[in-house]
């Protein structure tokens, strides 16, 4: 989903000024414990609010031409562009609201008033959307798929150490992923348990994604891809195939939740 925001060419003026006010007011905040009797360290946030404004009117233009287009990274900037429509939005109703009718620059005032009120109500959903979502750090592995999952990471360090013997023999350097393959699934392989234990039917397991998501994926992707095609080799009769085609529709399902938890921790 995109994290920019377009900014309508005749709200730009207005946010200008809103950015404007907020750091007038920060940097005020700032003059005046330095200049106080009893000198003390200045707002911290009084900084931090300064630098994002100062930021967005480098984005904006501090003043005269409005470009036909401003994109603005709502990850940077939303901040900064909602703290200075809080501050113009007001000042903007007051000024309308003190206007007489008989006053000919009152109508364009009220389209400007709502053109910025409709900008600001996207402002506010674009920030929204923008927000990231909530990270997954860990995911529930199911008891009756660990084994899976074990057999799965001992094909990959199958995969990663025949390599290493093929170059050895060959005097030459294993593939660049043959060594980080093999350090994960190792890794992996001392987190799950190297060998069954008669705990694995009644324990979940809760897998650090950072960790070992991506190692568990490709342990996942082997032994998919095994169970599917043991299934269209088995005989239709075979007492064992139910229960294996419920089983591999299960790690099928834990497949995409381990991919959707993946991409959240990647984010």
């Amino acid at each position: 989903m995109s994290s920019t925001l377009t900014i309508p060419p005749q709200v730009v003026p207005r946010v200008r000024e809103g950015a404007h006010l907020q750091l007038a007011q920060r940097a005020n905040e700032i003059r005046h414990t330095a200049e106080a009797f009893e000198k003390d360290q200045p707002p911290l946030e009084s900084r931090a609010d300064m630098e994002r404004t100062w930021a967005l009117l480098d984005i904006l233009g501090w003043a005269g031409h409005v470009p036909p287009s401003i994109e603005l990274d709502m990850h940077k900037h939303s901040t900064a562009l909602i703290a200075a429509l809080d501050a113009i939005v007001p000042d903007m109703a007051r000024w309308l609201s003190e206007m007489s009718d008989e006053d000919e620059r009152k109508s364009d005032r009220e389209d400007e008033y709502l053109a910025i009120r409709e900008f600001e109500t996207t402002a506010r959903s674009a920030v929204k959307r923008a927000e990231k979502p909530p990270t997954v750090h860990t995911l529930m592995i199911p008891p009756t798929l660990i084994e899976r999952v074990r057999e799965g990471v001992y094909g990959l360090l199958v995969v990663a150490a025949e390599d290493i013997t093929r170059s050895a023999h060959a005097h030459t350097q294993p593939e660049p992923e043959t060594r980080p393959q093999l350090d994960r699934a190792w890794t992996l392989l001392n987190w799950l348990g190297w060998i069954a234990h008669d705990e694995d039917v009644e324990r979940m397991l809760e897998l650090p994604v950072a960790e070992h998501g991506e190692t568990l994926l490709a342990a996942l992707d082997v032994t998919t891809r095994l169970l599917a095609e043991w299934l269209d080799d088995t005989d239709p009769d075979d007492p064992q195939k139910p229960r294996k085609a419920d089983e591999l529709q299960l790690m099928r399902q834990f497949h995409r939740r381990a991919q959707h938890a993946v991409s959240g921790a990647g984010s």
